[in-house]
């Protein structure tokens, strides 16, 4: 069952034998609840990272003009990634990355290092109608950017899939639903919040650092059998 910021808040809240939240308020106030609500977003990062979830991700529609070697992923931060699947004839991972300009006729574009596509740039200026590769930059100002491996001469049309973190939750960001799974949420912010007051070996020893990394793990393993994600191979 999906939980927002503030059931989140109050399960930590409750377990830690402190008063939830008002019911009423809109935006924390108090100052313990920031605190709790700061290692709530702190454990949700580390979550977010851990693993490709696939409640994470989404297809962007990005749009190469013509002459142009690149383009903003518009609505994925620098923290997104770029989604792989296994290959079935070869088992290598592939990125779920295509040139849809012609929609009837999809083509997959190839990974290429960030780098390689600099120093060939650099080195080897080339445009092409149909670039058959990309390669992910982060702007000076932390936003996504797809680039192609040559530039396209006529406008082109990509669809990129990416695991797209959600953005760190603000006081005023209380009914936002947490996207990632919950238990490993509260129990890793439980487990800060007893380390916070120095009783992380006291009566709710249940929260401890390697509880949490387990339900983490448990999660994680969950969330690749329902996507199939079994790296299983044509024999």
């Amino acid at each position: 069952m999906a939980m927002t910021f503030r059931d989140v808040i109050n399960r930590v809240l409750r377990t830690i034998a402190e008063d939830p939240i008002d019911p009423a308020a809109t935006e924390l106030s108090d100052d313990y609840h920031k605190l709790v609500a700061t290692f709530v977003n702190q454990i949700k990062e580390e979550i977010e990272e851990a693993h490709n979830w696939r409640v994470l991700w989404q297809t962007f529609t990005v749009t190469v003009l013509a002459g142009q070697p690149s383009a903003v992923i518009t609505g994925a931060s620098d923290r997104a990634r770029v989604v792989r699947v296994a290959q079935a004839d070869s088992g290598v991972y592939v990125p779920l990355v295509f040139d849809v300009t012609v929609p009837t006729n999809p083509a997959p574009l190839q990974e290429i290092d960030l780098a390689m596509d600099i120093y060939k740039r650099t080195v080897e200026f080339q445009t092409n109608n149909e670039p058959y590769g990309f390669s992910l930059a982060v702007t000076v100002d932390g936003v996504l950017e797809l680039r192609l491996s040559a530039t396209p001469s006529t406008q082109r049309t990509i669809k990129i899939t990416l695991a797209t973190p959600q953005p760190e939750l603000q006081d005023e960001d209380l009914d936002v639903t947490i996207k990632i799974p919950q238990r490993p949420l509260i129990m890793g912010s439980v487990y800060y919040a007893l380390a916070e007051r120095g009783e992380e070996l006291g009566v709710n020893n249940i929260y401890t650092e390697e509880r949490a990394r387990t339900a983490l793990d448990d999660a994680i393993a969950r969330d690749m059998e329902e996507q199939g994600g079994l790296d299983l191979v044509a024999t």
